[in-house]
């Protein structure tokens, strides 16, 4: 479990966890700097265990975007950049997979969001961060059992699967050739929550993925616990609206992915099995 974090003053948000190792940032996500062709991708030969074509087709996608797993299995996707050298895109997914595992053990976010208005104008700004515990991070990387990788030109997926008793809900599939329900109603199960997190695209799969999940478990963490309040007695010309959040969740799931063919928009759908 994580230890519970007790703030002064929301606001806090904006500093909160800048030195830890286990802390994720939607906002300042970056990629490692790996050696890469000229054209950003690697001339490794493909490997793709679902077909020999380098042109992913709805069976990849699918794979790729439904994590409802096996009985006795969850599954967790890693993706990454393509680098020259595939040893450093196989690194990333498994790192990227781990860290899923991780937050689906226990996570500790903490959303804020400032919102200023005057006769000048209206400005705002938002930070989002969450914290996983190392051990649940090493207990994925090291029990992973490896069932699944493709490369296309410019990205490494991977799947990951590990045992779990999870019992995971149906939901709709996730196809190539439609979005799915769930982008504009979340789901409604006994005994499940859902949220929905986007992202536009970012300089690789890779990070526009991340943001969405990232998204997703933030509009959870404000489904179990928001404060909204405004503040304009500091200036009788404006006003200060601010939106805090701050959770910790057990279980919190991405079983469902989806980007648009155009690769303008991602969308992850997260769940939670309430107890």
């Amino acid at each position: 479990m994580l230890k519970k974090i007790i703030f002064v003053y929301p606001l806090v948000f904006i500093l909160f966890f800048t030195s830890c190792a286990g802390v994720q940032n939607i906002n300042t996500l970056t990629e490692s700097s790996y050696p890469v062709s000229e054209s950003g991708v690697s001339d490794n030969k493909i490997t793709n265990n679902a077909a020999e074509s380098k042109t992913p087709g709805d069976s990849f996608y699918r794979r790729i975007w439904n994590m409802s797993g096996e009985e006795g299995y969850l599954f967790f996707t890693g993706i990454s950049p393509k680098y020259l050298d595939k040893k450093y895109s196989d690194e990333i997914s498994l790192k990227d997979a781990a860290e899923s595992g991780a937050v689906f053990d226990s996570v500790f976010g903490v959303s804020g969001k400032i919102t200023e208005r005057s006769s000048c104008g209206t400005r705002s700004g938002a930070s989002f961060n969450y914290i996983f515990t190392s051990d649940a991070y090493r207990k994925y990387r090291e029990g992973f059992e490896y069932i699944f990788s493709f490369d296309d030109s410019n990205s490494s997926y991977s799947i990951f699967r590990i045992k779990s008793s999870m019992e995971l809900p149906d939901i709709e599939e996730s196809r190539a050739e439609v979005s799915p329900g769930w982008i504009k109603k979340l789901p409604v199960i006994d005994g499940y929550s859902f949220s929905t997190g986007v992202s536009g695209r970012y300089s690789s799969i890779a990070a526009s993925v991340k943001n969405a999940d990232a998204a997703s478990l933030e509009d959870m963490i404000k489904q179990k616990n928001i404060t909204v309040f405004t503040d304009s007695g500091y200036n009788k010309y404006e006003t200060r609206g601010i939106e805090y959040a701050a959770s910790e969740l057990e279980g919190f799931y991405i079983i469902r992915r989806w980007w648009s063919s155009d690769l303008k928009y991602f969308y992850s759908l997260g769940m939670i099995k309430e107890k």
